[in-house]
């Protein structure tokens, strides 16, 4: 059933990453890295159902080709330890048809990102022996005729992350309640796939636990019990 997950990461060169390599892994498609003059072959996994690039407004349609856009992203950043571009991965309600996942999907990043001028790199796997999953790989720096111009550190702030998580849950929900479907996503709280708070787990502490082990029951195991929590299990 539904589960909510929304996470955000970012492509470093500190860490030996390239944006065209990522890009290659995500999108299944060949792409050739200028800066390491190599050509870059996607792993494994199977390709994804959808494999797309949305520019925002007025933005150079060359952007559009996804080796030229990640070569131009990886050209602009000089700095050997610079950022190259953000990813954000969306779980897609499994309730919805393939149309509907691939729409909500869609929507989402072109209202959240594209439409702040990030251009979005978006892939979408249905299916396949997986739950159905977005990833967005986006731009950091704004974009010009030329290509791009400066990095838009507004793009960062925390206060925006959590906007991008609760507007999420709420289109996302909008989507399946137009479906017709009761279960609900909630970006606020870990929650069982019905839409139902989940009992936290529990440490009982030296005592309780050597009364459970004699059969006796500590009070603060029984209030647990009542609430359908559960002890959290021990550390080895």
């Amino acid at each position: 059933m539904a589960i909510y997950h929304l996470s955000v990461r970012i492509v470093k060169r500190s860490q030996g990453q390239s944006a065209v390599a990522v890009a290659a892994r995500r999108s299944g498609e060949r792409l050739f890295d200028r800066r390491l003059d190599l050509h870059v072959r996607p792993e494994g996994g199977g390709a994804p159902a959808v494999a797309e690039i949305l520019l925002p407004k007025d933005a150079p349609a060359w952007l559009g080709a996804r080796e030229e856009l990640w070569n131009t992203a990886e050209a602009t950043e000089k700095r050997l330890d610079a950022q190259l571009a953000r990813e954000v991965e969306l779980a897609l309600p499994i309730e919805l048809t393939n149309t509907e996942a691939i729409e909500l999907a869609r929507e989402f990043v072109q209202r959240e990102f594209v439409t702040r001028g990030m251009v979005a790199d978006l892939t979408i796997h249905l299916g396949g022996g997986h739950n159905p999953y977005a990833n967005a790989m986006l731009t950091l720096r704004e974009v010009t005729a030329q290509g791009f111009g400066r990095k838009v550190r507004e793009w960062n702030q925390s206060g925006l992350l959590r906007e991008w998580r609760e507007q999420w849950a709420a289109l996302a929900n909008a989507y399946l309640a137009r479906a017709g479907h009761a279960v609900r996503i909630d970006h606020g709280r870990k929650r069982d796939q019905a839409g139902q708070e989940m009992p936290a787990a529990v440490h009982l502490g030296k005592a309780a636990k050597a009364m459970q082990q004699r059969g006796l029951k500590h009070a603060r195991l029984q209030r647990l019990e009542e609430q359908g929590g559960q002890p959290a299990k021990d550390r080895a």
